[in-house]
């Protein structure tokens, strides 16, 4: 699309300067010619500015269907651990969670089943995501908190994808400013944990493997 556009402006401008010269005195073709190129130069810059929104639009409807699975979903807390965890120079506190996603059956979209790699938390006072594209001056960085391991409690998944309720144990470490999470699938935020006061330990090693569910 966009290389059509510009190959039409190309022939337009190239037309209208030929014409020009012809029954134009030289400056007044040159003139006609600054017009045409100008005008087909913003003509450009419109056909990409539209073709990056459809893109966008495209991208975010794609990503709106695949979460919709998890909306009006429930989050169960089992079990909140601290860890004795530290990465040096980080400030992040370590904790071990079980808890149980339970989705809405109301709700459950073209797409039947949830990835629980693609879960992070985030803060709870951060507003969940809009699908709407808007005009914004200044965009806010959302503090996404990706947990470093994700283990189903029980072997219901294929490649992590699950299909109903999950129960998972998460390692995963936070902001030290950070009291209490949600979980954010794509556009769908859903829970509210708190997380209880860190106890004070030797710091060592926390389990740098990737949030790759593993059946056990």
């Amino acid at each position: 699309m966009i290389v059509l556009c510009i190959l039409f402006c190309g022939i337009a401008a190239s037309v209208t300067l030929a014409i020009a010269f012809v029954y134009l005195a030289w400056w007044q073709a040159l003139i006609a010619s600054g017009i045409t190129a100008l005008a087909g130069l913003i003509f450009v810059v419109l056909a990409v500015r539209w073709a990056i929104r459809v893109v966008a639009r495209q991208a975010m409807r794609a990503f709106e269907v695949k979460s919709r699975v998890l909306r009006g979903a429930r989050l169960e807390v089992h079990d909140i651990q601290p860890l004795p965890l530290a990465l040096p120079g980080s400030p992040q506190r370590w904790y071990e969670l079980e808890v149980s996603v339970i989705p809405d059956p109301q709700q459950q979209g073209p797409i039947p089943h949830w990835n629980s790699r693609d879960l992070v938390f985030v803060p709870a006072d951060v507003p969940p995501p809009t699908t709407t594209l808007r005009k914004r001056r200044r965009v806010v960085p959302v503090p996404e908190i990706r947990p470093n391991r994700i283990r189903l409690c029980a072997p219901n998944s294929l490649d992590g994808q699950i299909a109903g309720p999950g129960r998972l144990r998460i390692v995963a470490g936070f902001p030290p400013n950070v009291r209490e999470v949600s979980l954010r699938y794509f556009y769908e935020q859903f829970g509210r944990i708190s997380l209880v006061p860190h106890a004070s330990a030797e710091p060592s090693e926390p389990p740098l493997e990737p949030a790759t569910p593993v059946a056990g």
